[in-house]
């Protein structure tokens, strides 16, 4: 199965209610966090783009292992909503979250790169020297 595939299943997913994707807002209490992804595959390497606002740079976590990637943080509740009675409605979602992806080829982790601007978290995964196709000449 390719990222192409999931497609569909992501957007079926994506379109159920709020409520329904994080169970705590049904009982009334602040929904979970879970940020998007989107991956792109190119010839030389795989770029993740995360969609994270609000999420501090040093709440981030990217773990690399042969063909797999997980993506870990913490987006926090602000300290201000936390005894603010005046407070009516808390939409955003908060909390750890952690995403592993399974790449279809082993990545070079030692050329992995991460950077973060604008709540957008961008890493970037060369795959390794035999993972990248080529044509083969025939002969």
């Amino acid at each position: 199965m390719t990222f192409k595939d999931m497609i569909p299943l992501d957007r079926a997913f994506g379109a159920w209610p709020l409520a329904l994707r994080n169970p705590p807002a049904l009982l009334g209490g602040v929904a979970g966090f879970t940020p998007r992804v989107d991956v792109k595959e190119t010839e030389a390497e795989f770029v993740f783009s995360v969609s994270v606002p609000g999420v501090e740079k040093k709440d981030l976590h990217v773990d690399l292992r042969n063909d797999e990637v997980t993506i870990r943080g913490e987006r926090k509740l602000d300290t201000d909503y936390e005894n603010d009675e005046g407070v009516h409605r808390i939409e955003q979602g908060y909390g750890s979250f952690s995403r592993t992806f399974t790449l279809p080829t082993v990545i070079n982790t030692k050329e992995a790169k991460a950077s973060y601007k604008d709540g957008v978290l961008k890493i970037c995964l060369p795959k390794t020297s035999e993972s990248q196709k080529q044509r083969l000449e025939i002969q």
